[in-house]
């Protein structure tokens, strides 16, 4: 969303404003559509098929009819509207409601678990990617310099105050797996891992 405009200008020039904005609905409809992903596979997991078609066709029906619509009035950005509003409209909910029904998790939980615990973290990354927003119009390298620098700043965060315990265990187990085995952690025995899992 804040990289979009630069990217396209150090990549193909100025005179794509359209192509920028066009990329930012698109990435707002992608990361709308993130938290529920999960639900949309335990939907398919649990043979709950009608119930996903029905989602995904409501969800078609109304991306293509606004995208339609809003794509004569006002272009290509207006078909990456209408994406936007399929995702927003129908899947979000949809896919939330049904899958927190098929798992048993209530909405309240599953936004407090999985949504919750990632919006310090998203909200430090966007300020980094803000003030680093005019070094990235310059150059490919640097735009490269600024996406790093908002990865680095939402990991650790996340790690710090978003994670479970279990996650740290296992981002622990990966960052020193290429260590010597004497300077690693002590192996978790996955059951301790599954009791961390709870979020306060």
């Amino acid at each position: 969303l804040i990289l979009a405009e630069p990217g396209i200008r150090v990549w193909v020039g100025p005179g794509y404003g359209t192509s920028a904005t066009v990329l930012v609905v698109l990435a707002a409809a992608n990361a709308l559509a993130s938290p529920v992903r999960a639900l949309g596979n335990i939907l398919i997991g649990s043979g709950k098929l009608p119930v996903m078609c029905a989602i995904r066709g409501a969800e078609v029906t109304v991306n293509l009819t606004l995208s339609v619509v809003l794509g004569l009035a006002i272009g290509p950005v207006g078909v990456a509207v209408g994406t936007l509003a399929g995702i927003v409209l129908v899947l979000l909910p949809g896919y939330m409601v049904a899958g927190c029904r098929a798992t048993g998790i209530p909405v309240v939980r599953f936004l407090r678990r999985a949504v919750a615990p990632n919006v310090l973290p998203a909200a430090a990354s966007a300020g980094v990617l803000l003030a680093l927003r005019p070094v990235a119009h310059d150059s490919i390298p640097l735009l490269v310099v600024a996406t790093l620098a908002g990865f680095a700043t939402y990991l650790p965060i996340y790690f710090a105050v978003g994670a479970t315990p279990g996650e740290r265990l296992r981002a622990i187990a990966f960052v020193t797996r290429p260590l010597p085995s004497r300077w690693r952690r002590p192996a978790v025995p996955m059951s301790t891992v599954a009791a961390s899992e709870e979020r306060p």
